[in-house]
């Protein structure tokens, strides 16, 4: 299985906690991901803990790992801490099930769980199900790749 493409979800960001929906399914580090899910970043990650990483410039989030002074991409590739940034560890995930929303917390997230961010955490599932259906994801790098291949189909003719 592949590992999963994440959007950032605009307005989002609050109390030190970033959303990132889950856009194609997919595996990273033994934790499958759904499409629609919310996963929750906060704190300052540790070496070896998972991260979404954002690029500096154009590029799509990803997960990651914290390695020594750097970090390694979804397919265990070095990433240079220079180009890509982490949004923080991932804490928790957030899923859609018949009952209604579930947070599930990562094995690490418990001791760092605490205080007024957990307002934002509460208010993901809102703000997730308002960015599918408003559009309100932060696409930019997500639209480009199919802005480029249709102007390259315009010099394949």
């Amino acid at each position: 299985m592949s590992t999963p493409t994440l959007a950032p979800i605009a307005s989002a960001h609050a109390n030190g906690v970033q959303l990132f929906v889950v856009r194609r399914e997919g595996e990273f580090g033994g934790q499958s991901y759904e499409a629609g899910q919310v996963v929750v970043c906060r704190g300052t990650p540790r070496c070896g803990e998972v991260v979404v990483l954002v690029a500096l410039g154009h590029g799509r989030p990803r997960l990651g790992r914290v390695e020594g002074l750097g970090f390694t991409g979804d397919a265990g590739e070095p990433r240079d801490p220079a180009r890509w940034v982490a949004a923080g560890k991932v804490v928790a995930a957030i899923r859609k099930r018949p009952q209604g929303w579930v947070v599930e917390l990562s094995s690490s997230a418990a001791p760092t769980w605490a205080g007024e961010a957990w307002e934002a955490v509460a208010r993901a599932p809102a703000v997730a199900d308002r960015a599918v259906v408003d559009g309100a994801l932060e696409t930019p790098s997500v639209a480009q790749p199919r802005a480029d291949a249709q102007q390259l189909s315009l010099f394949a003719a």
